[in-house]
């Protein structure tokens, strides 16, 4: 219910921010909203179709477990679903934030309503304390190091004591087939960065 609750508020809010707003502001306004949130909104998408998949997984009796090579503290389908919950109610609270500051004049704070998404974002990743599923997040980041930094095909040809990387994986394949199905993701998010410091550096003039 209260969950009900804060998604109609946040639709009301935004409804009611958009409308203050003149037609010609209104155009720029979404633009900037869309190119700012799209990114982390697909990739909410993304984390509750991954838990819909661990559950047909589970249902079906596959040890995926053993497939993508994960520990016995891998995430159930139950937490990656929790995962998403909370992504579905930060990423669209910020987004509110957004809406509402921005009709009422205060740009320069609703400007930094999607800093402060993507910088909480980056640091929930790499946090090094054993809270939010600190061996998934760091199996996560080992994997992307591996996608980015693929040394284990190029000195496969060497002696192992002359490197001591990690063996590919079928998980390094897998997770790198969804970046590449996601590549209008990262292209948005790219521009939603530039967009974000050269706001950021226009609000600084400007002050």
């Amino acid at each position: 219910m209260l969950f009900f609750l804060w998604g109609f508020s946040c639709c009301k809010i935004s409804w009611d921010s958009v409308m203050r707003m003149s037609l010609d502001l209104r155009d720029l306004f979404l633009y900037e909203a869309f190119l700012y949130y799209n990114p982390l909104l697909l990739v909410t998408a993304a984390v509750w179709f991954w838990g819909a998949n661990l559950w047909v997984f589970s249902q079906s009796n596959v040890n995926y477990s053993k497939i993508f090579d994960l520990d016995q503290n891998h995430l159930t389908h139950k937490e990656i679903w929790k995962v998403a919950t909370w992504m579905t109610i930060i990423v669209p609270t910020s987004m509110t934030s957004y809406l509402y500051l921005y009709s009422h004049g205060e740009v320069s704070w609703a400007a930094s309503q999607p800093v402060l998404l993507y910088t909480a974002v980056a640091i929930i990743l790499i946090f090094p304390f054993d809270i939010f599923y600190l061996s998934s997040r760091f199996f996560l980041l080992r994997t992307l190091w591996r996608i980015v930094f693929p040394f284990q095909a190029s000195l496969s040809i060497l002696p192992s004591r002359y490197y001591s990387f990690d063996a590919i994986a079928f998980a390094d394949f897998f997770v790198a087939d969804i970046l590449t199905s996601m590549s209008k993701v990262f292209s948005d998010l790219e521009r939603s960065v530039c967009r974000m410091v050269h706001r950021q550096a226009e609000i600084t003039a400007s002050s």
